[in-house]
């Protein structure tokens, strides 16, 4: 019996398969790929690389050679930075990935602790040079602001430390309560309180 993970890679190659037609037939081509939303991550390259084989094959990806061979296409992967080893980078550079967005959220602890993150402030940088050093010029970070508990001086703390990493793309995001999460039903309950929105603002600016 397949695992999980098996059993979605199977799914989404045949999904792939599925939706080609569609998209070929508008006469468009593909110039990136993006695996994002969610943990893609938790996936072996082998897997990530058997989906990129399914795109290649059935999709028309314009320039000759698949994204193993094309380095002017952009491929993307969203990765934790718990997920990073040397390892697991030498399969993604193998399997044709020439970009990362690493969702590093924050450079403090008690915030990553809070979000339910697996890293620390510093696993988070050593995933960022682990993945410099095996080769990925363009690496993208995420973090999170407008939260309760997050200061101006510590928003700065974090902008200033990713600017130190010099990735090349930094997206920032306001945290929003959805319904259904357990954030949002704390915020029914009273324990957590939003941040006033003349300090979120601040942030954003």
């Amino acid at each position: 019996m397949l695992g999980k993970r098996e059993s979605f890679t199977k799914a989404l190659i045949t999904e792939i398969g599925q939706r080609a037609n569609d998209f070929n037939k508008l006469g468009a081509a593909v110039n990136t790929i993006y695996f994002g939303g969610g943990t893609p991550s938790l996936l072996p390259p082998a897997a990530l690389q058997s989906i990129l084989h399914a795109i290649s094959a059935q999709y028309n990806l314009g320039a000759a050679g698949g994204p193993a061979q094309n380095s002017d296409r952009e491929v993307t992967l969203e990765v934790n930075p718990d997920d990073i080893s040397e390892q697991y980078l030498q399969g993604l550079l193998q399997a044709g990935f020439n970009r990362m967005s690493m969702g590093i959220q924050s450079f403090h602890d008690d915030h990553l602790k809070w979000m339910n993150r697996r890293h620390s402030a510093a696993e988070a940088v050593k995933a960022f040079n682990l993945s410099r050093a095996a080769g990925f010029d363009n690496i993208s970070i995420d973090l999170i602001f407008g939260f309760e508990g997050l200061s101006l001086q510590m928003w700065r703390e974090n902008l200033s430390r990713a600017i130190e990493l010099s990735p090349e793309h930094i997206s920032a995001y306001q945290l929003s309560l959805e319904p259904g999460t357990k954030l949002y039903s704390s915020y029914k309950k009273g324990e957590y309180l939003q941040l006033k929105e003349s300090l979120s603002y601040k942030q954003y600016s």
